[in-house]
């Protein structure tokens, strides 16, 4: 078979499980098998598929259609332009959460944004995050921590720093959210990035393909919350004597309930919402003066 005709099987196959991308997961899947890029695969629709890479990719195709994402089938993921190490003790790096990465730039280099001290990055699972920032912000004197409860996680978010040339540039630190960084932490002016576990029992069950990412990166209560209640305590019991601002993810279903539990905990501080480009609420920046 050839692979223009292995390209238009396995899309049809894919179309009923993933139908607004099924072209690019089959691009992606082959290209992995053969040891090419996709650019690679359209410049040679003609080349011969040899028997021992129609079973590799035959078996990929499968697992697909199970539930694993693209992304752990191959072991790589896309983010920000850069190319992270993904595997079952990470989450999947999503598009959307790059909102969090272009806003901390944009607004440092127009200047809206005080260069911080220190950016610490809470659950950084593969380190897309704190490695995006270190990668693309030169300015000043920054103190970069990536934190993880999972052993595991910071093993891969350290491969990826070398990987993208980031090694050494940032403290990788097992904690369970701030547990590990200082009391006087918050002395000068700091970002805090959170991609923490958001996602409900039910949200889970409905979404076949989180299923097969780990659930310590996935669950947080019956609202979605949990996570951040304990980190928003472990704040409180830290002096903020500088300048703070803390960029949360979260699912556009827990507007409401965010905007309430910041009300709870820090009434002197401002919060504002932000959209990813789907329109859909997933950013919530919460800033202390």
């Amino acid at each position: 078979m050839q692979i223009n005709e292995m390209l238009r099987q396995s899309a049809k196959i894919l179309e009923k499980y993933s139908p607004d991308s099924f072209d690019l997961e089959a691009e992606i899947l082959l290209a992995f098998v053969l040891k090419k890029d996709k650019e690679y695969l359209l410049a040679n629709p003609e080349e011969k598929i040899y028997f021992w890479q129609d079973f590799i990719f035959q078996r990929l195709i499968k697992k697909r259609l199970t539930g694993y994402s693209s992304a752990v089938l191959t072991g790589h993921k896309w983010f920000y332009g850069l190319d992270f190490i993904v595997n079952k003790n990470v989450l999947v790096p999503r598009p959307e959460t790059e909102l969090i990465v272009d806003e901390i730039l944009k607004n440092i280099r127009n200047t809206k944004y005080e260069i911080p001290n220190t950016i610490i990055d809470v659950g950084t699972g593969s380190g897309c995050i704190i490695i995006s920032l270190n990668k693309f912000l030169k300015d000043g004197d920054i103190n970069f921590y990536g934190l993880d409860i999972s052993k595991k996680a910071l093993t891969v978010a350290k491969k990826n720093a070398e990987k993208n040339g980031v090694g050494g540039c940032i403290k990788f630190l097992h904690s369970d959210l701030l547990d590990k960084l200082g009391k006087n932490i918050f002395n000068e002016p700091a970002i805090i990035t959170v991609n923490l576990p958001y996602l409900t029992p039910e949200q889970v069950k409905n979404s076949p393909s989180i299923q097969k990412e780990p659930k310590l990166a996935l669950l947080a209560g019956t609202d979605g919350l949990d996570c951040y209640r304990r980190l928003f305590a472990q704040i409180k019991n830290r002096e903020i004597k500088n300048k703070l601002i803390i960029f949360c993810e979260i699912d556009e279903t827990q507007k409401d309930g965010m905007a309430e539990l910041i009300k709870q905990n820090f009434l002197q501080a401002e919060l504002e919402f932000k959209n990813d480009l789907g329109g859909h609420c997933r950013l919530a920046i919460i800033k202390f003066k």
